[in-house]
């Protein structure tokens, strides 16, 4: 996407746990580093149309506690053909970057799809503008009927059931008959946090060693195991997830570890959910295809295919309003205490 006038190109993550859009400053440390800042930064003095819209007062602070400290403000946003007027979108300019203890802030900016009511929380802008991006461009361009008030703040659905299917396809159940939680699909955190029985029953499951505050495993564990997460009852799609997809190896980060025996030693990306709820963040979604209906309140889940190329958009469709998702089958409605949910299925040989 572009901001400001003329454009300036940055690329931010889509993020489905946040609703506002986070961009890098030029004046942040770490962005004069050229290894960090990898989607580019934002120069206010280069843009014509930039405005302010609360000074100090932006303050987005992570579970890995990472955080982005700076300024609300408003200028044009480019997506696509779509131009954006200032004014219309609150921006988080990031005049500093702070790293978490663990974990270092690269200075990846975020835009945020998730829904409006996180918008309407945010008490900051004296003209009472607080559109997402997805809410400005529907009102500005004819794709969607208008976003009313949502009984959500996150993309969030029922999580009911997590077993392991191990090497031999046993399936060993580490969440109790009848567990129901909800589950907020989060693209901007890179870890999973799981209740905290769930948490030890993996950690305990896979030997996982805590070493200097990281859990470690042996790089090599798990190949042939998978982790799977249903959602919204027994009737409910079920999302298989590879173990080694929720390791990361510190070679590749620059800092290789290693057993006495010279076995290399993984980091375990999962977390105990600490307040926030429980999350399935990178390291689940990327197992997984998501498509979530804002106006209905409907999801669909399907298990991602490995065939293809990469960077194929042949299978890519746009939704039309008042249409249901493509290929999706309902099989399950679940029943909350306050909300009802909606998750579907749809095969996994159409992205």
């Amino acid at each position: 996407m572009t901001l400001g006038t003329p454009p300036q190109s940055v690329r931010l993550q889509l993020d489905t746990g946040s609703s506002n859009i986070v961009v890098p400053s030029n004046e942040a440390v770490q962005c004069s580093n050229s290894s960090l800042c990898p989607g580019g930064f934002f120069t206010p003095s280069n843009s014509s149309t930039y405005r302010v819209l609360s000074a100090n007062t932006f303050n987005n602070t992570y579970a890995d506690r990472t955080a982005y400290l700076g300024d609300y403000i408003t200028d044009v946003i480019g997506v696509g053909d779509v131009q954006l007027p200032e004014g219309l979108v609150p921006i988080g300019l990031a005049n500093e970057l702070v790293d978490g203890p663990q974990t270092p802030n690269d200075g990846t900016g975020l835009v945020g799809v998730s829904y409006q009511i996180i918008a309407d929380q945010l008490h900051i802008l004296s003209n009472g503008s607080t559109n997402t991006i997805v809410s400005a461009m529907v009102s500005n361009v004819p794709m969607l009927p208008e976003i009313g008030t949502e009984i959500h703040a996150t993309l969030q659905i029922p999580l009911t059931a997590v077993s392991v299917f191990d090497a031999n396809e046993n399936i060993i159940p580490l969440s109790d008959p009848g567990f129901v939680t909800p589950a907020i699909i989060d693209s901007g955190t890179t870890a999973a946090y799981f209740p905290a029985a769930i948490f030890r029953g993996l950690v305990a499951g896979f030997g996982a060693a805590t070493v200097d505050g990281d859990l470690l495993v042996p790089c090599s564990r798990g190949h042939n195991t998978s982790i799977s997460f249903q959602f919204a009852g027994s009737n409910g799609p079920i999302l298989s997830v590879p173990f080694p997809a929720l390791l990361i190896d510190p070679a590749t980060l620059g800092s290789p570890r290693s057993y006495a025996t010279g076995e290399a030693a993984c980091l375990l990306n999962i977390m105990p959910e600490n307040g926030n709820g429980l999350i399935l963040g990178d390291a689940i979604m990327r197992s997984g295809y998501f498509v979530f209906d804002l106006d209905n309140n409907i999801a669909a889940v399907a298990n991602a295919s490995s065939t293809g190329e990469p960077g194929d958009t042949s299978n890519i469709r746009a939704i039309p309003s008042g249409t249901e998702i493509p290929l999706a089958s309902s099989t399950a409605s679940f029943t909350g205490s306050a909300t009802t949910n909606q998750v579907e299925t749809f095969p996994t040989t159409d992205t």
